[in-house]
């Protein structure tokens, strides 16, 4: 098992002007789904954690 640690601010606004922070962790969920996607018929699962809130 795969596991990413992202935050919610990759899907939305947290209220601060970090282009660069939620620019990566956006990238890093896209990332998590394309790994699952790719490697479920191996049996690896993929899955990313939400920090935040």
């Amino acid at each position: 098992m795969i596991t990413n640690i992202s935050s919610l601010a990759s899907i939305r606004w947290s209220g601060y002007s970090y282009f660069a922070y939620y620019a990566s962790k956006a990238a890093l969920n896209q990332a998590t789904v394309a790994t699952a996607l790719e490697f479920a018929n191996k049996g690896i699962r993929a899955n990313a954690i939400f920090a935040g809130g």
